[in-house]
């Protein structure tokens, strides 16, 4: 088959390292250790899942799904994971998490993804640095281990940007924090809608008694689960502390709004009278007092003055201003 769809695919070989191949390759090795990492979007892809992989078909069908929440599935023959990883690729949010699908069973590991995973990526490039041979349950311990991890960095810089955010509430503008705030919060939302349910996922691989993990393997699962168990009580705490910090912005908007508001009533209520006064004397009908002398102009604009600080010296009295 073409195998444009094999991202890449590794063999033990006789003398215990893991050696890149492709995916013809791969097959000829039977009961040999493999690792297979696929694109489930491409066509070659599905046609060798369901032809040439020997899994059964709902197997298949939730290989390739690829908007599922995180789950475990035991059976005979095998486990089937579906996990979520945070998205790194250029241009997208890192809260859209990708899914990552996986199959393990005695021999063989197959992953599969529609999206680059730097998990994936991180574990390959250990393989090349390991001086013993790996089993396919240990690299998916390992990816399990990357994946939770890459998220604790997600939501460790999430929780600085909460911590500045709320050391400039009182000195920046608003205008700059509320979308800063909104896109945090944003983040946390997305991240916590997967991670919560891939944390009972971990809980229940952590049951396996289908003997395709192994017990040290599964010790280092215990410890990713208590990881992740961390990692979400992180994220409420950064979320309560996101909802108080807009809380507070919110505030600092609604009083800066009301203190508007009362200097321009202050202002209104001193020039009330005054308007009213200069509106009077300029009704335009006769017996205006002062129509036919010179000095009238400046005597009421004496009195507009006098009532001027009259009004203020009343506020201030009062405690207005």
């Amino acid at each position: 088959m073409n195998d444009e769809g094999v991202i890449f695919a590794y063999y033990l070989n006789e003398a215990g390292v893991w050696e890149n191949s492709d995916l013809s390759t791969v097959e000829s090795y039977e009961g040999i250790k493999t690792w297979v990492h696929l694109d489930f979007k491409n066509e070659n892809t599905k046609r060798w899942l369901y032809e040439r992989s020997g899994l059964e078909e709902h197997v298949c069908d939730a290989l390739l799904d690829d908007d599922t929440r995180p789950r475990t599935l035991s059976m005979n023959d095998g486990i089937l994971l579906t996990m979520r990883a945070i998205n790194f690729n250029p241009g997208e949010d890192p809260e859209d998490m990708v899914a990552l699908h996986a199959w393990i069973d005695n021999n063989r590991l197959i992953t599969m993804r529609q999206k680059r995973v730097r998990a994936v990526e991180d574990v390959r490039e250990e393989l090349k640095s390991l001086d013993r041979p790996a089993t396919p349950s240990e690299i998916l311990i390992r990816i399990l281990y990357r994946v939770t991890y890459r998220t604790d960095d997600i939501v460790s810089h999430i929780y600085e940007g909460i911590e500045e955010i709320e050391d400039q509430v009182l000195v920046a503008h608003a205008s700059e924090l509320r979308p800063k705030i909104a896109s945090f919060r944003r983040m946390l939302i997305g991240i916590r809608r997967f991670i919560v349910p891939q944390k009972e996922m971990l809980l229940s691989l952590q049951g396996e008694k289908s003997g395709y993990l192994l017990d040290g393997d599964k010790m280092e699962l215990h410890e990713i689960y208590e990881k992740l168990m961390r990692i979400v009580e992180d994220v409420n705490a950064v979320k309560d502390r996101a909802m108080v910090t807009q809380e507070e912005l919110n505030n600092r908007i609604a009083d800066q709004m009301n203190q508007t508001m009362y200097i321009m009533s202050i202002i209104a209520t001193i020039f009330l009278p005054l308007g009213f006064l200069t509106g009077l004397l300029g009704i335009n009908v006769g017996g205006v007092p002062g129509v036919d002398n010179g000095v009238a102009f400046w005597i009421v604009c004496a009195i507009i003055v006098i009532l001027a600080i009259i009004e203020y010296i009343l506020f201030k009295n009062k405690k207005l201003l």
